[in-house]
């Protein structure tokens, strides 16, 4: 996205605009911008629209939540610095504390950015639930401008439309905000998330950053330590043991990916050190890399996906560390030692590829039918990171991993995003891999 942004003032300027030139543009993100349709009220007039510069002793708020990950603040930082870029005027970065509207000095000209504690970010936000779909919303009430989507990411293209649509010059070099006074835009995008193959092969620079808190896993009792995850399409599963056990006790969880509600969970059960989970399709079972000194890194696991019970175990032909299955071929991917082995559907070696980026330890895998994605940590590390790698032993590129909290453990696919499970913090991510530059 090479769009620039751009911000508000204090006061209002009289300013007649002709708004029906935004009719039939469109954004590099894909998003039509709105024609005279899209507003509730006609823009022929300054006091139809909110007309905003600003100074030092006037600036704009960008307000954002106080409880964040640390992307968002990231998006709303590039923001701030695209608009004093392009207007050369005065933005401060605000995060919204425990602040409801009370706290808000309505005079004050403030960008409301993403899920904030605000009333104007509940009521973009129901109407953007209400679409059923990823969407990204404007709404406007005085001089407050709120801005969120369903994502951390959907916000972001939110501010992307925002400045290619509303940030408009007056005929001088002069930029100012020019936007409807109460307008409520809500864009539903069709692919909204960057294809992870198309990024990759973009020759720019890209990193996986952590878009969205999911969930948190329950930690009862004793079973706090997050291990193995995986989908079937519908479910996700997701192990936490108990380790202070040689053989540790746990716990599997089974939510419903369309909106992480949690459906059902299993007994306590031995899974041994759960460090990997993949879905056998052909099976309808549940696959797990043991991953446990006791048996020398060749167990493996298999758990009913109803029932949540355990079906069955094995010493495999292959060590295992983390375990993926290829349902085009019957086939599964056991890792070992910075080695990816494809095996057949008796685990037996086929073929074995070598990741170029022999450092860190190997967490969990997930294949897209193209690409092997293998999570690694280390501690400590100023980030952690993502390797890319093919089946025809060919090294894509050590990827760091940005704004998860704490040590990863499983990553699978989920349409365009990642869902990553973290130790420590227990919770469960949606990434995104996505350009590293924002703007």
């Amino acid at each position: 996205m090479k769009h620039m942004l751009c911000s508000l003032i204090g006061w209002f300027l009289p300013f007649v605009i002709c708004f029906t030139c935004l009719a039939g543009c469109s954004t590099d993100n894909g998003n039509t911008l709105p024609d005279s349709n899209s507003v509730t009220s006609s823009p022929d007039s300054a006091e139809t629209m909110l007309i905003v510069r600003t100074s030092k002793d006037a600036p704009a708020l960008l307000v954002y939540p106080f409880d964040c990950l640390q992307t968002q603040i990231e998006i709303v930082n590039e923001f701030q610095k695209q608009l004093q870029n392009r207007t050369e005027g005065s933005y401060k970065m605000k995060n919204d504390g425990v602040a409801t509207d009370v706290n808000a000095d309505a005079n004050t000209i403030e960008i409301i950015i993403g899920d904030t504690s605000r009333s104007i970010t509940a009521t973009l936000k129901t109407k953007l639930q209400e679409t059923g779909r990823d969407a990204f919303g404007i709404l406007v009430e005085g001089n407050k401008i709120a801005i969120c989507g369903t994502g951390v990411y959907l916000t972001y293209l939110g501010l992307d439309y925002f400045l290619e649509a509303y940030c408009k010059t007056d005929g001088t070099e002069n930029v100012y905000i020019q936007i409807p006074k109460d307008l409520e835009y809500i864009s539903t995008p069709e692919n909204p998330y960057p294809d992870p193959h198309e990024v990759i092969n973009s020759g720019k620079k890209y990193c996986f950053y952590a878009l969205d808190r999911m969930t948190v896993v329950p930690t009862e009792g004793e079973y706090g330590v997050m291990q193995g995850a995986c989908t079937d399409g519908t479910y996700a599963y997701v192990a936490m043991i108990r380790s202070s056990s040689s053989r540790e006790i746990g716990i599997v969880y089974k939510y419903e990916l369309r909106n992480w509600k949690l459906v059902a969970q299993s007994k306590p059960m031995e899974l041994a050190h759960i460090n990997d989970i993949t879905y056998d399709s052909k099976n309808h079972r549940l696959v797990s890399s043991c991953c446990s000194a006791s048996d020398d890194y060749y167990g493996l696991l298999f758990i009913d996906p109803d029932t949540l019970e355990s079906i069955d175990y094995i010493l495999s032909p292959t060590k295992n560390r983390a375990v993926e299955y290829i349902p085009e071929t019957d086939q599964f991917i056991l890792a070992m030692g910075y080695k990816f082995n494809l095996t057949n559907n008796q685990f037996e070696t086929i073929s074995t590829t070598t990741c170029g980026f022999p450092y860190y330890t190997t967490q969990g895998l997930c294949y897209d039918g193209k690409y092997i994605y293998d999570a690694r940590y280390q501690y400590p590390a100023e980030f952690q990171i993502i390797t890319i790698n093919t089946l025809a032993n060919e090294f894509i590129k050590m990827v760091p991993l940005y704004n998860i909290e704490t040590e990863p453990e499983n990553i699978f696919r989920y349409g365009n995003t990642f869902i990553m499970g973290c130790n420590g913090s227990d919770t469960i991510y949606r990434l995104g891999l996505v350009y590293k530059q924002w703007w």
